[in-house]
């Protein structure tokens, strides 16, 4: 869309404005980035999916525990792919 600051704030201000109680999640599907992960959890997204589907099994383990270590810092949740799904 704009970003992740822009959609962050839209869905805190939408929070606000309607008065929301129930809890919102903010997610963020098929991060390829660690770093753009890291940004989306900085910027209040609760929820990341890391898509390290194109690695080798070792290092999207390796990359997955990473990002879930960040992610606990911000209280939020992790999905991962750990494989592909075919196209037949």
């Amino acid at each position: 869309m704009t970003g992740f600051k822009t959609v962050s704030a839209m869905v805190k201000a939408m929070i606000e404005e309607m008065n929301i109680t129930v809890p919102v999640a903010l997610h963020l599907d098929h991060g390829t980035s660690l770093g753009y992960l890291n940004r989306a959890l900085e910027l209040g997204f609760t929820s990341v999916m890391y898509d390290g589907s194109n690695l080798d099994y070792d290092r999207n383990c390796a990359n997955t525990q990473i990002i879930r270590a960040v992610a606990d810092q911000y209280g939020a949740s992790v999905e991962a792919e750990i494989g592909s799904m075919g196209a037949g």
